[in-house]
């Protein structure tokens, strides 16, 4: 199988691709510069570097390698949509075409483009099923009785979110919201979560009512319950087979180690 790896930032490009190559698949990888870690290189058989907005060279590359498949992992960090970025003609074009500008819009739009080429976009959580979290308890320790109430309370808050296309994050405390995500990203929502509500804050990270499972996917890993032990957070609830979990064991080695507990909902 040869598949075309359009890679964000982080870990999860890396990640994906050890698990893609441990199925024997050849991969064909498009890097962004000021994004993508260098160290890809090592784990993919072709990689190409183009910047952001260079999106005929991004197809230029996958067509001349017969790629007809291709997968999105990773984020763009989301403050390029506030800077100049030198777009091509073909990136100028969906951007203008675009009312309200989200992950989910834009991502929407180059999937077509990518289709009109011939290039399907996959789901990104192909090879990825070990690392999906699963239903009920994934740390020893599950949250309490009023926790699970707060877990129950912020789920219709999530959605609610999802359904506005504003994030997929809530932060809650006592049956209070202390802080949605936006475009700033989960860890910025856990941190001001963490300094509102003190401590002991429940986090609940889902996807959107019909997620496009393309792109946008939600993702945690080791560095999320970093931020989360800092901001003092005691929970992380995750929708069940919807969010992956980047470095599984560490993530949840760490988690026990600082006392947070890990459900699956």
């Amino acid at each position: 199988m040869r598949l075309g790896l359009i890679a964000g930032n982080r870990q999860y490009p890396i990640i994906f691709a050890r698990e893609a190559k441990k199925e024997g698949v050849y991969l064909v990888a498009t890097a962004f510069r000021g994004e993508t870690r260098p160290c890809l290189r090592r784990y993919v058989d072709e990689l190409q570097w183009v910047t952001v907005g260079q999106l005929d060279k991004m197809i230029e590359v996958f067509r001349s390698a017969g790629i007809t498949e291709a997968v999105m992992v990773g984020q763009i960090s989301p403050k390029r949509l506030f800077r100049k970025m030198k777009l091509d003609k073909r990136a100028q074009k969906i951007l203008a075409d675009i009312g309200q500008m989200s992950a989910e819009t834009i991502f929407s739009r180059i999937a077509e483009e990518l289709a009109r080429e011939g290039i399907v976009l996959k789901d990104a959580r192909i090879f990825m099923g070990k690392t999906l979290a699963e239903l009920g308890s994934i740390t020893l320790s599950g949250p309490s009785d009023l926790e699970m109430e707060d877990i129950n309370f912020g789920k219709d808050i999530v959605r609610g979110l999802g359904n506005l296309n504003i994030g997929q994050t809530v932060v809650i405390k006592n049956k209070t919201v202390v802080a949605v995500e936006a475009i700033a990203g989960t860890d910025y929502t856990i941190r001001r979560g963490g300094r509102i509500g003190r401590g002991n804050t429940v986090v609940i990270k889902m996807s959107k009512p019909g997620q496009d499972m393309r792109f946008d996917v939600p993702v945690v890993g080791p560095g999320t319950i970093k931020v989360l032990n800092r901001a003092g957070g005691g929970v992380l609830a995750l929708e069940a087979g919807r969010v992956i979990i980047l470095d599984k064991s560490k993530t949840i080695q760490l988690a026990e180690k600082y006392g947070i507990k890990i459900i699956g909902i």
